[in-house]
């Protein structure tokens, strides 16, 4: 009976044991917890970076007394220069520039120009940044805005959810997505060169939703980046022959609705012209209709005989000519060769020129000298003069490019020759010209040659400032995505590369504050390391809009 008590005590002993070694934990949990919650001390910047975060904060300064375009733009820029090095202040950056983008006016449409409107396009590009950091906060940013919005929010957050990995979630948007107008075939194709082996079913289902809203919808005629016709030519092989025959026989009765324009196209291998949409159609369709249906291929091509010697040439369609249609994984989307396509005419004196000055450069692998020799005996100028790019400069610039350090003295010789036309070319040609060849002249080593084109290309800027705020037709586009914006943005990058003094020489001449604060923005994205945010480029006039993906 005396042992009771010495097993309750031995139970008591485990048991206050137990309790403290809770207590322990759960104190060391806490010290463990406080000691995460409070924030880490930033580490001590180099002088590059101090710098930069001085451009940033007084660029900040400068954005909260301009108007709610600009504002939001400058935002934007700086969010995204404070991306690695203070995520945080990024975040709180962007979500600002969201909301001064909602301050602008919804009527603000310049010369009726819907593409033009810049509320629209801020809203979708803040949010698609918002995106990478947290798609749940975007989801319900969302759920207030005006459809276009956010179709193309969605369809970017398809894209960032499949880099991710996270397929559940990308995939329950695109399904979304598919009862909707304006299907963003890019997303899905993204998508689906995203997931792993072993979900075929899923990619069959993707493209079943696609051929639906495509018959739902009546898409229209797309090129020069995904539509339901590459989702084909990429895909037919991923689902049942049924579906992609019901596919391409949508697309051919689509083409043959909408059949009143030509369409003409030049690669480095040769340029073709087709007569109508319908033959276009075709030309893209009839190697996978041989796949699945030789017969009705080959009736098809009876028909539209004039068809075949192209066919001859590029068996495979468009497959043959671009690679953008060969890609299979996402590293290799996108990856085109395509020099010159046109809808509603002939092949263009331009596009011919184009391949002419292609093949100059291909054969310089060969023989450099004669290719040098070759291109300085193109025509300096295309059908339009000296208002439009120079053929002769451009071989020129990429041969020197090819040539590089292999025969430094040929590639420079090269590059000076081309460098002649830029006191007789228009500004806006002349600054993707300079570019180039500052470009070239840095990976030669030649900087001091860099320093002299750099210096030539702020009287270019000057020149595109100019023709952006003529009083009688100003570029109506925000002061951020002007062109002469966009030349200087270059220039400061260029510069930081060969001088300090010259890229504070190059800031220091730009005479418009807001423009100023913006190459501000572009020297603390270099100084920092900042991902590269490449802007869209506008020139918005009374007579037409024109849009660069950069300049």
């Amino acid at each position: 009976m005396t042992c009771a008590p010495r097993r309750v005590f031995a139970l008591g002993c485990i048991l206050c044991g137990l309790a403290l070694a809770v207590c322990s934990q759960d104190s060391s949990s806490r010290k463990t917890a406080r000691a995460e919650s409070r924030p880490k001390p930033e580490r001590k910047l180099t002088a590059q970076e101090t710098r930069g975060v001085q451009l940033l904060e007084t660029a900040e300064a400068e954005a909260h007394s301009m108007g709610a375009e600009m504002r939001a733009f400058l935002l934007w820029e700086i969010a995204h220069a404070y991306r690695k090095l203070r995520p945080t202040k990024s975040r709180e950056l962007l979500r600002e520039a969201f909301r001064a983008a909602l301050e602008i006016p919804d009527d603000q449409v310049p010369h009726g120009c819907s593409a033009c409107v810049s509320k629209p396009y801020l809203e979708i590009e803040t949010l698609n940044d918002l995106a990478g950091e947290s798609p749940e906060l975007v989801q319900d940013l969302l759920a207030s805005k005006e459809p276009d919005v956010r179709r193309q929010v969605d369809a970017r957050l398809v894209v960032r959810l499949s880099e991710q990995k996270k397929f559940a979630s990308a995939r329950e948007i695109l399904r979304k997505l598919a009862g909707e107008k304006d299907y963003d075939y890019h997303a899905a194709t993204f998508y689906l060169l995203s997931l792993p082996p072993g979900h075929e079913e899923e990619r069959r289902a993707v493209f079943r939703e696609a051929l639906r809203n495509y018959r739902d919808f009546r898409s229209g005629f797309s090129f020069g980046g995904e539509d339901f016709t590459s989702m084909v030519i990429r895909f037919w092989r991923a689902v049942p022959p049924e579906s992609a025959l019901e596919a391409i026989d949508a697309i051919l009765e689509r083409a043959k609705e909408q059949n009143s324009f030509s369409v003409s196209m030049a690669t480095k291998k040769d340029s073709f012209f087709f007569i109508s949409n319908y033959k276009f159609r075709l030309f893209e369709l009839l190697p996978v209709l041989r796949e699945l249906d030789s017969a009705k291929a080959e009736s098809l091509l009876r028909d539209n005989p004039d068809l075949e010697p192209t066919l001859k040439q590029f068996p495979e369609g468009m497959a043959s000519a671009d690679a953008f249609y060969q890609a299979r994984t996402v590293d290799e989307y996108a990856k085109g060769e395509m020099l010159y396509m046109n809808v509603g005419g002939p092949p263009s004196v331009e596009g011919e020129l184009g391949r002419v000055a292609a093949n100059t450069v291909d054969s310089g692998t060969k023989d450099p000298k004669q290719a040098v020799e070759r291109a300085l005996g193109l025509p300096e100028w295309g059908a339009d003069g000296m208002e439009g790019p120079s053929s002769r400069a451009t071989a020129l610039t990429d041969l020197a490019r090819q040539i590089g350090t292999s025969n430094a003295e040929l590639a420079r010789m090269a590059l000076t020759e081309a460098a002649k036309v830029l006191d007789q070319i228009n500004a806006r040609d002349g600054a993707v010209l300079v570019r180039q060849l500052i470009d070239v002249r840095l990976k030669l080593g030649d900087n001091d040659g860099a320093d002299r084109l750099i210096r030539g290309g702020i009287k270019i800027a000057e020149k595109l400032y100019e023709s952006d705020d003529n009083p009688d037709n100003r570029n109506q586009a925000s002061k951020a995505q002007w062109p002469s914006a966009a030349l200087w943005r270059h220039l400061v990058a260029f510069a930081q590369e060969t001088s300090p003094r010259l890229v504070e020489q190059v800031i220091g001449e730009v005479r418009d504050p807001e423009i100023q604060a913006f190459q501000k923005v572009a020297l603390a994205h270099i100084l920092l390391d900042a991902p590269k945010l490449t802007l869209q480029v506008a020139d918005v006039r009374k007579g037409g809009a024109t849009f660069f993906a950069d300049f």
